[in-house]
């Protein structure tokens, strides 16, 4: 697979499976955008991959039940 100059959008980099993403993309000609919540563990991520690009992102789910045709559950007590 060519990767070279290709954008790659990585959610939840900051860890786990998003973490090791990173780590296999930084090892191709193209660029990387790191997305999460915690800007601390993107500041990390960015020491360690110092050509990627960060971003803090913070997704309200309630907000795409509309796209999937969905509606949020009562509460139940």
């Amino acid at each position: 697979m060519n990767l070279k100059n290709k954008k790659i959008i990585i959610t939840g980099a900051s860890g786990g499976i998003g973490h090791s993403l990173v780590k296999k993309f930084s090892e191709f000609d193209s660029t990387v955008l790191a997305t999460g919540t915690n800007i601390e563990k993107l500041n990390n991520l960015k020491k360690e991959f110092p050509k990627i690009k960060i971003k803090q992102t913070v997704i309200n789910v309630i907000k795409l039940l509309p796209v999937f045709d969905l509606e949020p559950q009562q509460r139940r007590e």
